[in-house]
């Protein structure tokens, strides 16, 4: 079977871009009885890491993207006018040209159907239509006409759990059949820590020996505001200097977050890192106090699963299926609760017994998202789609 995976992401949307990449390495690895096509437009993509025999790659070119009448093409035909599809494909029409049988896109885009190819689709979740800080009336309605208009077209559905595949169900009625649930997991370098790195990084990363870590691009689904609140009452309340490291975009309400911290007297113990390198990741978990995953958007959250891997303790949000997804492998708080959150980070500090306890029970959570487990999953959602 000749395949097409399109890449519409990059390493700066992190979740999503680790998935595609997991998609990848899962095909690559286990699936080598087809024949695969690499669509991407990042500069950066490890183009490399696919130069096998039944592996091609294609980068796009962006000369007809800019043009306005692929743009309102678009538009239209996600109000229903298919007979633009011929123009709105812009640069995916490359696509045609290797005569695929089926088209995985491992984030949400109507590019195979523009192209009439049949297609599978990760939906990753709907929250964009549930309230939530932050959220903008201008770009969700044009989101969910993508959606579903995805979800109505393609042969198959990915979600990420159970929560995803109601809301899919409910929202677009599409029967239950046609969606599979593919976790997350926790990004592919995960899974190839080398502790020999350690010391070349920690020279890079001035870090305290007891911080929180909060991985999470900046805007205010993401909660980062409420942690800083949390630490902040410890350092009031108890005179504690657990500090917190924050690994992600900052954009404009990561600006924000820098006043807050000032405004609750802890920015000396408030660390903005920024974009961090995959090789550094591992780093930050490992040596960090604990995970806090403080975020109101779900359904579930890679961190977590990345937590587990490397035995470091996680405190999550009982968001969506976050809760699900944890366990009885952390501790879970209230998302607008700042005191419960300061009552779990001061547990986690406080009992090391504990500490080790989820500790281990991350590790046993994580064992079947090993790649060979999503990628048996994968291969059997494509022969489901035919």
């Amino acid at each position: 079977m000749r395949i097409g995976i399109v890449l519409e992401t990059s390493r700066l949307n992190t979740g999503t871009y680790y998935y595609s990449i997991g998609v990848l390495n899962a095909l690559r690895d286990y699936g080598n009885e087809h024949q695969y096509t690499v669509f991407y437009d990042d500069p950066e993509f490890p183009v490399n890491n696919y130069c096998l025999p039944n592996w091609t790659s294609h980068r796009y070119t962006k000369s007809d993207e800019g043009r306005w009448n692929i743009k309102i093409a678009r538009w239209l035909t996600y109000f229903g006018f298919s007979f633009l599809k011929t123009i709105a494909r812009g640069r995916h029409q490359a696509l045609l040209n290797y005569k695929l049988d089926m088209v995985i896109c491992p984030s949400t885009t109507l590019a195979a159907w523009w192209c009439e190819i049949p297609f599978i689709v990760a939906i990753h979740d709907l929250w964009h239509r549930r309230d939530y800080p932050g959220k903008t009336i201008f770009s969700e309605p044009l989101r969910d006409l993508i959606w579903k208009r995805a979800a109505k077209s393609s042969r198959l559905i990915l979600v990420e759990s159970d929560l995803g595949k109601e809301d899919i169900v409910d929202s677009y009625h599409v029967p239950k059949e046609k969606i599979r649930i593919l976790q997350t997991g926790p990004a592919p370098f995960i899974w190839s820590y080398d502790p020999c790195k350690d010391a070349k990084i920690k020279a890079v990363y001035t870090l305290p020996e007891c911080y929180v870590f909060y991985p999470a691009t900046f805007f205010p689904a993401k909660n980062q505001k409420v942690l800083i609140q949390a630490i902040g009452r410890i350092w009031k309340k108890h005179s504690l200097e657990i500090h917190i490291v924050f690994a992600g975009l900052l954009e404009q309400y990561g600006e924000a977050m820098k006043k807050l911290a000032r405004s609750e007297g802890i920015e000396h113990i408030t660390h903005f890192l920024g974009f961090v390198p995959d090789e550094s990741m591992v780093y930050l978990y490992k040596n960090a106090l604990s995970l806090v995953m403080a975020s109101y958007i779900g359904p579930t959250n890679m961190p977590i699963w990345e937590a587990f891997v490397v035995g470091c303790p996680v405190i999550s949000s009982t968001a969506g299926e976050m809760s699900k997804q944890v366990g009885d492998a952390g501790l879970l708080f209230n998302p607008s609760n700042i005191n419960e959150l300061s009552e779990c980070i001061l547990r986690i500090y406080r009992d090391s017994d504990f500490r080790t306890k989820i500790i281990q029970k991350g590790f046993d959570r994580v064992q079947h998202l090993h790649p060979q487990n999503r990628a048996r999953i994968l291969l059997s959602s494509i022969q489901q789609s035919f």
